[in-house]
């Protein structure tokens, strides 16, 4: 485990967050519908910021369930890309102050209805096997794998040392939600230096702050009382 994972884990436990636990053995259901409410923003740094008038919903709905996914956009994110086939609806965004080809953070919000009998973990070691093909000293790291709201999700960091598409390195911190009707990948990615195995070029309170930020995102359903939403 690398260095910027083990002071990560640190700094979860020191917000309160829950520790690193293998998934409980229960099947997900799946889910969709998604608006976005009541998370913190990041600046460009990664540092938090409140939350400001005028803040933008992310929309990521495929068809109309009472199922919603509460998040917000970082302040002054802009949205660079998106997709709504039928199957994946996909959104990216990016700070104001950079550009769409050249941009050096990006957080992108997927919701599928075909991978909703997929377990997440499942999904995310895809993912990773995915990028072994592209990357140079890959790392990864579990931060969370278990049961939010009572739906199946897992968060993990992503190092990789030099992506052979961008040249650059990449930190990549992934969350994954599976639903009732849709399955949910949330993904923040820091371009960064080219880095050998254990030498990220990133802070980790920058990368703390994300994982904050991801696990302020939740999914819930007002129709099932298992999957409550926050009271307004």
């Amino acid at each position: 485990m690398s260095l910027v994972s083990l002071l990560l884990i640190s700094s979860l436990l020191l917000l309160g967050c829950t520790s690193p636990t293998s998934r409980s053995e229960t099947t997900g259901q799946t889910t969709e519908n998604s608006t976005i409410t009541d998370t913190e923003a990041l600046n460009n740094d990664g540092a938090q910021k409140p939350e400001s008038e005028g803040l933008r919903e992310i929309d990521v709905e495929l068809i109309k369930t009472s199922e919603q996914l509460l998040a917000k956009a970082p302040h002054d994110w802009k949205l660079i890309y998106q997709i709504n086939n039928g199957e994946i609806k996909l959104t990216d965004y990016i700070p104001a102050t950079e550009e769409a080809d050249n941009w050096i953070t990006k957080l992108s919000f997927e919701a599928h209805t075909s991978l909703v009998e997929i377990d997440p973990i499942t999904v995310i070691m895809g993912e990773i096997e995915k990028s072994n093909e592209s990357c140079r000293h890959l790392e990864h790291s579990n931060l969370f794998s278990g049961l939010e709201n009572n739906y199946p999700t897992s968060v993990r960091l992503i190092e990789c040392g030099e992506n052979a598409m961008s040249e650059k390195g990449e930190i990549t911190l992934t969350k994954v939600i599976q639903g009732n009707e849709h399955f949910y990948v949330i993904r923040l990615v820091k371009r960064v230096a080219p880095f050998k195995r254990h030498q990220a070029n990133i802070m980790p309170q920058e990368v703390a702050n994300w994982a904050d930020y991801l696990k302020r995102i939740k999914l819930c359903d007002p129709e099932k009382p298992d999957h409550s939403c926050p009271q307004t």
